[in-house]
């Protein structure tokens, strides 16, 4: 799984790891770049997947829930 700003170049994505992520992200650098959060989903024979988050979206999740949850539909590779 991959992360990036918005405004942000292709090539700007950070790295997050495996899904399940495990672990927590400290994103407040991040706010200050931009309003919304953009997350990428890329698995071997399907198609990459992006989902995007206002931050006060973002906020409101981790505040409600604890966590930033999204279960992408997995559609194969042709």
């Amino acid at each position: 799984m991959k992360m990036r700003d918005k405004q942000s170049s292709s090539t700007d994505w950070i790295y997050l790891g495996n899904t399940p992520l495990t672990t927590q992200r400290e994103f407040s650098k991040h706010r200050k770049k931009s309003t919304t959060m953009v997350l990428k989903i890329m698995k071997d024979g399907y198609q990459e997947q992006t989902k995007e988050w206002s931050v006060k979206e973002v906020e409101d999740l981790h505040d409600d829930q604890g966590q930033l949850y999204w279960n992408p539909r997995l559609v194969k590779s042709e």
